[in-house]
């Protein structure tokens, strides 16, 4: 009697085992399944764009957008701007890692007033200079929308005082993401 209550002893505690063996595995695959935005125009905020602000059309796919022509800056440019925009013939989907430095860069999620972005950026030095690819992923109604563009950061010890300081303090403090929100929230479909 002894040996068959070790024996379903044993069973039990092998299939508890398995259990959290199997439902740590599926914890892990769920981590990288992220829920498509939900960033319908119907339902965001209204956002105020600058009058300044050019309009890029796209007579192929039937929309345009809005978006500044410069960041006014004096040390970061824009380098493939206006930002091309694509609509994606496949789901939303955004598997988080890597760094800006390897040849794929580095992909997060991430929210930027509100709406759910899967954010892409690849730097690569050249003369001087530190150039980041940049793409913004995400779901405007029911389409897949993918903005790319690149700007250019000077490396900033290559400048004498106070050029450096100002620089430095320039790359410290700028960031994109705001102007891409805005950029993306005004499109408008025909």
């Amino acid at each position: 009697m002894s040996s068959n209550k070790n024996k379903i002893i044993k069973i039990l505690l092998l299939i508890t085992i398995l259990l959290i063996l199997v439902l740590s595995f599926v914890k892990l695959l769920e981590k990288d399944k992220v829920a498509p935005p939900n960033n319908n125009p119907a339902t965001t905020t209204i956002i105020n764009i600058p009058s300044s602000w050019l309009t890029q059309d796209d007579t192929v796919n039937n929309f345009s957008f809005r978006y500044p022509e410069n960041f006014n800056t004096t040390y970061i440019h824009t380098v493939d701007w206006p930002p091309q925009a694509y609509i994606q013939n496949k789901s939303f989907s955004c598997t988080e890692g890597g760094t800006s430095v390897e040849v794929l860069g580095s992909k997060k999620i991430k929210v930027i007033n509100g709406h759910t972005y899967c954010v892409t950026e690849a730097s690569e030095g050249a003369a001087g200079s530190i150039y980041i690819n940049y793409t913004y992923n995400t779901m405007i109604g029911n389409k897949n929308l993918l903005f790319a563009f690149s700007i250019r950061e000077p490396q900033c010890m290559n400048y004498d005082e106070p050029s450096q300081s100002g620089c430095k303090n320039e790359e410290a403090n700028f960031n994109i993401d705001p102007i891409i929100d805005k950029v993306i929230q005004s499109l408008l479909f025909k």
